[in-house]
């Protein structure tokens, strides 16, 4: 129950409105039904987040953070459960402008790129 309030707590602390694009080829899949579980379960804790489900010919499951009507740099695929829950609410956090700050080395350096930057994060307990 410590982790449940810990969760509501943060998603209480969403200073803008966050979507989360959900993206599938088959809702009723089961990998799809339970993300799209999952992701209601976090809507219902934080009031400022909200779905919006689409049918299309996604593999699998695909997830997009929108904040201001802006869609972030992040996708998640697959459910976000164990290990990736904790980077969809950093990611959301970060949307809504509340995630940790970044340290200033940090910050001088990222100022410095030009230009739209990709990088694929694989995630996989070991």
């Amino acid at each position: 129950m410590e982790t449940q309030e810990r969760l509501r707590q943060r998603m209480a602390a969403l200073r803008a409105s966050i979507v989360l694009h959900v993206r599938t080829s088959d809702p009723t899949q089961s990998s799809a039904r339970a993300t799209l579980d999952l992701l209601q379960d976090l809507v219902g804790i934080g009031s400022r987040v909200t779905i919006d489900t689409r049918v299309d010919g996604t593999e699998g499951v695909r997830i997009a953070i929108a904040a201001q009507g802006r869609r972030g740099p992040v996708t998640f695929w697959g459910t976000p459960s164990g290990y990736e829950l904790e980077g969809l609410v950093s990611a959301i956090e970060s949307a809504a402008d509340i995630g940790p700050p970044l340290p200033e080395n940090l910050r001088e350096v990222a100022s410095q790129i030009d230009r739209p930057l990709t990088a694929d994060l694989y995630v996989a307990p070991t």
